[in-house]
């Protein structure tokens, strides 16, 4: 059985600017925080913490979120507020925020015999220059798991280094729009010319693991969206790769509840 169809399309020049109109940006909740935490900027890299805010900051902007920030008590500390209800949405909160995951965009190997060759060579008795196997969990329409075995290509042809930014769509759910850098729209136009529309895919890997495999409607360039992502946590994660990366690597000290006024 196959996957939920999920598709990735071109963004017309015609609603490129309604579509980034409508990004949503955080307004700060009328009561006071409810929660604060203490962040160690780890490295020695040249990251400090009006450089941190601003990305934690800008972070918080793309994901329609809010959070207050102020300096710690030493230079490699960052102080965050939240304003989340429980403890466990503000720790979720702080993962989606800190997180600087690594995003790839693969070719998945096409041919009239695909699911067959990425069966052989999950068995051993195959090889396909220039592919690696992956697996791809999905959930069926009745709530269970499949695996399906996906050939990608080895070297990925654009990453989130080539992203410019992406944000999730306010008014179509399951929907994210991306816009790539100059030379990420000529990598993805290379990749996805010469695809057979509606049937070759590209499978997204976040942190090594499949987490979608798009059918190609049209050839891409710079600015383009991905429909039938069904998964917040998809569209969190890919906002999340997509924007802003961190400077350094963040660590969490302590998350304390702050109490009512």
């Amino acid at each position: 059985m196959l996957p939920p169809l999920q598709f990735v399309l071109p963004l017309l020049a015609s609603t490129c600017l309604l579509v980034a109109g409508c990004k949503s940006k955080s307004r700060k909740p009328s009561g006071p925080p409810t929660f604060q935490a203490v962040l160690t900027i780890l490295g020695s890299g040249p990251a400090d913490y009006p450089t941190v805010a601003r990305q934690l900051q800008g972070r918080a902007g793309a994901l329609d979120t809010f959070l207050e920030t102020k300096a710690g008590s030493a230079a490699d500390k960052i102080v965050v507020f939240l304003y989340q209800d429980t403890e466990g949405e503000a720790r979720a909160e702080l993962e989606k925020l800190c997180s600087n995951p690594k995003l790839e965009f693969r070719g998945v190997f096409s041919s009239s015999d695909g699911s067959a060759a990425a069966e052989e060579v999950r068995a051993g008795t195959r090889i396909v220059p220039g592919y690696k196997l992956f697996e791809y969990t999905f959930t069926l329409p009745d709530g269970s798991a499949k695996v399906e075995p996906l050939l990608l290509e080895k070297k990925p042809s654009v990453t989130g280094a080539h992203i410019a930014s992406a944000w999730p769509d306010t008014t179509r759910e399951g929907v994210l729009n991306v816009t790539l850098t100059p030379d990420g729209g000529t990598r993805m136009e290379r990749l996805t010319k010469p695809m057979e529309k509606g049937l070759d895919r590209i499978a997204i890997v976040l942190n090594d693991e499949v987490i979608s495999a798009l059918v190609v409607q049209a050839p891409l360039k710079a600015e383009f969206i991905i429909q039938g992502l069904r998964d917040q946590d998809e569209l969190t994660g890919l906002a999340n790769a997509s924007n802003i990366p961190l400077a350094a690597e963040l660590k969490l000290e302590s998350l304390t509840a702050l109490p009512a006024p």
